[in-house]
């Protein structure tokens, strides 16, 4: 990535001087970082000498053609998104380019204004993937409880919460989870509001009064205000409706286990306080 703040530093190759200048110039005026090639050989030694956010390849050049370039660029520099700008479009090439791991295919003339919302869109989408993908690292060890009498949704948040490095127990009715939890402790617990012969809120009440420390997630499909108020008047972190955005679903998951560790923290230092002042130096 470039180290111009949030300036995508975009790179043209295209063979016809005065159009890749004029292009250049007007994105340049748009605040993207530019830099041109005429040819492949001219625009592999730029992808190796500087952070390009993203390419735009045109398809038809003398020498490398736009999709030989765009073949080394995948091979060398994957994490590059690549648009391919022709003035010989076609459907059949754009659908195998677009297989072949092209992003987006413009037609000459293009409007300067689509390719600049384009590029900024695809990177903006690369870099959020990025972050995504960072963050996995903030999710490991993170312990997690999921309980839902739904054994295929049971199943889909493991497999999808394990793999962000999470540790994951499951339980399908609430007996089951406080058991569970009496042997291992959890950080966070997705609690489903509506349980074969159990209401969520009766279970979120044993568990704020066992594990006090612990953060409740209410997962439901049927949501309503007043179950949302006493889910929240019992001690919940949040409220999600089902099927809930994984990515919400996820970001809620790391909000209440920073609250968990933030008030761990504030109790131990509570405690060394109080002992501080009971035993004076």
């Amino acid at each position: 990535m470039t180290d111009h703040g949030d300036k995508v530093h975009i790179l043209l190759v295209d063979d016809e001087v005065e159009l890749l200048a004029a292009s250049a110039s007007a994105l340049k005026r748009r605040g993207f970082i530019v830099s041109t090639a005429h040819d492949g050989e001219s625009a592999l030694g730029m992808l190796q000498s500087e952070a390009i956010d993203v390419a735009v390849l045109d398809v038809r050049m003398p020498g490398m053609s736009g999709d030989e370039l765009f073949g080394l660029i995948k091979r060398k520099w994957p994490d590059i998104p690549v648009l391919m700008l022709t003035g010989h479009a076609s459907v059949q090439h754009a659908f195998k380019s677009s297989r072949q791991g092209v992003v987006e295919y413009l037609a000459k003339p293009c409007d300067i204004d689509r390719l600049a919302n384009v590029a900024r869109r695809v990177v903006a989408e690369r870099r959020l993937a990025s972050e995504g993908t960072n963050d996995t690292r903030t999710d490991e060890g993170i312990r997690v409880m999921v309980i839902d009498d739904e054994q295929e949704l049971l199943d889909v948040l493991y497999q999808t919460l394990s793999r962000r490095g999470m540790q994951v127990a499951t339980a399908r009715s609430g007996a089951a989870a406080l058991v569970q939890l009496a042997r291992q402790d959890a950080d966070v617990v997705l609690l489903d509001l509506k349980l074969q012969g159990e209401h969520g809120l009766d279970i979120l009440a044993k568990i704020k009064r066992l594990f006090p420390a612990t953060e409740v997630i209410i997962h439901t499909g049927h949501p309503s205000a007043e179950s949302a108020v006493d889910g929240f008047h019992g001690g919940a972190f949040d409220f999600l409706p089902k099927p809930a955005d994984m990515r919400k679903l996820l970001s809620k998951i790391r909000a209440a286990h920073r609250l968990r560790l933030q008030r761990t923290q504030d109790q131990s230092k509570q405690a060394i306080q109080d002992i501080r002042e009971r035993q004076p130096d």
